[in-house]
């Protein structure tokens, strides 16, 4: 099925279903309407966005809204739209390297001065996550299906959540993924405007795009074969949104790596400021 779209099932008094299909608005209809907007938008309506979903959440979660500072561009734009909104955020930062922890550190040091506000940041040291394709799967899939199945409407099973794990749901993961879009790191340096991109460009950075999520190891000729009719794909269907260059690019990012990275499979919980519609609108 598309995107968004939903099918209903109603079984009628002669005994046959009465079957329905409605589709709700999705991130491609966002992005349609924006390439349509184009020279519109402002900065200050993405950061609306993001004050928006930090207010909506924090009136949800009753502590201090948990956010991951790295120092990096993505979370540190998420942290002052929150900050700027009356939001002090309860930080956290995994020093990964040191400098990350450092940076992250300044940066609550500078915002706490400023603002005249004590800001809760914990700074945890690095750890080595499990490559989930090679450890853990069946301990990763029974912890989903006990913890975390009763949330998601489409599955067949809806209960409710187990008694003894109500009060040890996980709370919400808010933190600066999909900043990339905000970076155009996608975006090749030899671009220089959508309009001047051919296809064979668009065809290659999109390919170079989506191959770097798969390990080196695993791309064998198959695969590459299935990478490059999914690249067409892409590139066909952001044409018939009106999409260009670099706004195709961005597009491919939230139809691959943030799908992904949003999925129950990979975290669960995750709460992204930076796909709210009005950034992704602006971007």
């Amino acid at each position: 099925m598309p995107a968004g779209e939903v099918v209903r099932g109603r079984r009628n008094s002669n005994g046959h279903w009465d079957v329905s299909t409605t589709r709700r608005r999705t991130i491609d209809d966002i992005v349609a309407e924006a390439s349509t907007t184009r020279g519109r938008t402002n900065i200050d309506l993405a950061a609306e966005g993001i004050r928006r979903a930090g207010a909506s959440l924090g009136a949800l979660w009753p502590a201090r809204l948990p956010l991951g500072l790295s120092g990096g561009k993505d979370s540190r734009l998420v942290a002052a739209a929150l900050l700027t909104a009356g939001i002090a955020p309860k930080f956290s930062t995994r020093a990964d390297t040191p400098v990350e922890g450092e940076t992250a550190a300044r940066l609550i040091e500078l915002a706490s001065s400023s603002r005249g506000v004590h800001l809760d940041h914990t700074i945890t040291d690095a750890f080595t996550p499990q490559v989930v394709a090679d450890h853990g799967l069946r301990e990763r899939a029974q912890r989903l299906l006990t913890r975390y199945d009763f949330m998601f409407g489409s599955t067949y099973l809806l209960r409710p959540p187990v008694a003894p794990l109500r009060a040890a749901l996980p709370r919400p993961n808010v933190g600066g993924a999909a900043g990339e879009i905000a970076t155009s790191k996608w975006i090749p340096e030899t671009w220089a405007s959508d309009d001047a991109v051919t296809r064979a460009e668009l065809l290659t950075g999109l390919r170079g795009a989506v191959a770097s999520q798969v390990p080196a190891g695993w791309q064998t000729r198959p695969v590459r074969r299935w990478l490059d009719v999914l690249v067409h794909e892409l590139a066909d269907t952001a044409k018939g949104m009106g999409l260009q260059g670099g706004q195709t690019l961005h597009w491919t990012y939230l139809m691959t790596r943030m799908r992904r990275w949003s999925t129950a499979g990979h975290n669960v919980h995750q709460v992204t400021p930076l796909l709210t519609p009005e950034f992704i609108q602006v971007a």
